[in-house]
């Protein structure tokens, strides 16, 4: 009756090249995993390390899982160098997929935009005292509280610029 349970036991201990072969990834990208999560051999096989297989499934393909949340300051010359460059990469098909624009285009889409708005808005009390005849507090009211929300545009604006 042991016979089978060591069996099963034996089933769940892979060596990094069995687990290589069955994630179909490279040996040194499994055994960096495997480092990388500090996970320690669970005995030997033929005088190489096995691991447990969950334990070691996990660790393989969390990694790739989190791969969006990269920190560039924590890998190695090397791998920074290729991460910054597919980074570049991707922002070049974003940018010409049309996904994502140059900053001074976003600057010219917001001139385009509230130049009228404001052009506009500096009128109005003129507008409003000559087609409408109203009294000059009422203009300068106007006035008054047209230059607040300029000032308050502007502030959100600069606001979202400087970010």
């Amino acid at each position: 009756m042991a016979e089978p349970l060591q069996q099963r036991d034996r089933l769940r201990m892979l060596s990094i090249s069995r687990l290589a072969e069955l994630l179909q990834m490279d040996r040194k990208t499994v055994a960096r995993r495997i480092a990388d999560a500090n996970l320690a051999p669970t005995g030997k096989r033929d005088g190489y390390p096995v691991y447990d297989g969950r334990q070691a499934i996990d660790a393989c393909l969390s990694r790739s899982e989190s791969a969006g949340a990269t920190d560039p300051d924590r890998l190695r010359p090397f791998e920074r160098k290729a991460w910054f460059a597919s980074e570049l990469a991707r922002l070049e098909f974003e940018t010409v997929s049309g996904n994502l624009l140059p900053v001074e285009r976003v600057h010219v889409l917001l001139a385009d935009i509230y130049g009228p708005m404001i052009r506009a808005l500096d009128s109005l009390g003129d507008r409003i005292e000559r087609d409408l005849r109203v009294s000059p507090t009422v203009v300068e009211y106007i006035r008054d509280e047209v230059g607040k929300a300029r000032d308050q545009m502007e502030a959100g604006l600069n606001a979202l610029l400087d970010q």
